[in-house]
């Protein structure tokens, strides 16, 4: 039988709640949570990464409701909890992933951290680069994954005066994924996805390029704008599921791709529009967005419960 999934956008102003199915498998679940990424309002740090968290074989009780949310005390981040609508205190009551930091300045923020996680299994989300010269900033943290670690953003160029690139972002998850390159007298190429694809080009006189599958956008050369880091698609294509949601909560819409995002490209000296983060938990490259946060729940149907045929 088909393993259902249920996927949810969650961030500030995204919260929802979660009515679990009667066929509910106790013995063969897993809930995976990816934190934000951090926003940059401003300054030329780039912003950190989502942490990565997941736990495996949660008990739920059919008809009760999951509460899912983010918290912006310290340490921010995205949780699951089946007790309350709060930051759960352990793994019986639910997890929890870290969110990026915000930038202090020119100092890039920190990735979400996996010590201050909730889960089984947890991984850091990569650090923002830190700004150079003028308003050269550093590119985003990648996100973290369940292959490991979000890459660091590439540094704003700080050595010379006038043609100075943005950082490129980092990449996500893990596996193959590598850091974002330093600006210099162009832009930072983005860090390569899980893959060891998907780096946005580096600007040399135009705007950085845009990641694709988890790689980091590339850096912006002059006045141009860093390029936006790349959607994940290393964790799950969700099709067809019925998912129940109240509140503001996003569910997935069909044949929704799902992973962890890289890191936003920063902005090269004389813009301050970095490259915004992706979803899922990608950094902000400088004065850009970051990314939203992400549950994924996933189970194998239990058999008992009468429902013996289900399309997809």
């Amino acid at each position: 039988m088909a393993a259902k999934i249920f996927g949810f956008s969650i961030g500030s102003g995204l919260s929802a709640s979660f009515i679990v199915p009667s066929d509910w498998n106790n013995s063969n679940n897993k809930i995976e949570i990816i934190g934000e990424g951090a926003t940059v309002p401003t300054g030329t740090g780039g912003g950190g990464g989502g942490a990565y968290t997941s736990i495996s074989n949660f008990s739920l009780t059919p008809g009760s409701t999951v509460f899912l949310n983010s918290i912006a005390t310290a340490p921010p981040g995205v949780y699951l909890n089946k007790n309350s609508d709060t930051k759960p205190s352990s793994t019986s009551d639910g997890a929890f992933a870290a969110s990026g930091q915000v930038n202090s300045g020119a100092t890039g923020g920190a990735g979400g951290l996996s010590s201050d996680c909730i889960g089984d299994i947890s991984f850091s989300g990569g650090t923002g680069g830190n700004g150079g010269t003028g308003t050269a900033s550093g590119g985003g943290g990648g996100a973290a994954g369940p292959s490991g670690t979000g890459k660091n953003g590439g540094n704003g160029d700080a050595t010379t005066a006038g043609d100075d690139g943005g950082g490129g972002g980092g990449g996500a998850n893990g596996g193959s994924s590598t850091a974002g390159s330093n600006g210099t007298t162009a832009g930072g190429a983005g860090g390569q996805g899980p893959a060891g694809t998907g780096a946005g080009t580096g600007g040399n006189g135009t705007a950085g390029g845009a990641g694709s599958n988890g790689g980091g956008g590339g850096g912006g050369d002059q006045a141009q704008n860093g390029g936006a880091g790349g959607d994940g698609t290393d964790l799950v294509t969700i099709n067809f599921q019925p998912v129940i949601v109240s509140g503001v909560g996003n569910s997935f819409s069909p044949a929704f791709i799902v992973g962890s995002g890289g890191g936003g490209g920063g902005s090269g000296n004389g813009s301050t529009i970095g490259g915004n983060g992706a979803t899922f938990g990608g950094g902000a490259g400088g004065t850009a967005a970051g990314a939203v946060g992400l549950v994924l729940i996933t189970y194998e149907p239990r058999l008992d419960t009468g429902n013996m045929f289900m399309l997809f």
